[in-house]
């Protein structure tokens, strides 16, 4: 049979593991939760940049358009102004 002291140690073992078998399954949830956030806004972060990815192409055509149209019209000038 166990002692008095030797039950009480028993007893603060036990209660000592459950404690950190509690806190280690409250991490490994927390951890859990972030990991889940973490691929979350990383996918938000993907569609953002593949967005302004687009926005930059389109504004490189328009910024071609606008050139290739100021020159055409600056060359019609030209040619009106020769004429007369």
């Amino acid at each position: 049979m166990r002692t008095e002291g030797e039950e009480l140690r028993h007893r603060e073992r036990t209660y000592m593991e459950a404690c950190q078998h509690d806190s280690e399954m409250r991490i490994q949830s927390a951890l859990a939760a972030y990991a889940q956030e973490i691929d979350s806004l990383k996918a938000v972060v993907e569609l953002r940049n593949s967005e302004l990815h687009d926005v930059r192409l389109r504004h490189l055509e328009c910024k071609r358009e606008v050139t290739s149209s100021s020159s055409f019209f600056y060359n019609t000038t030209l040619t009106i102004a020769k004429q007369q």
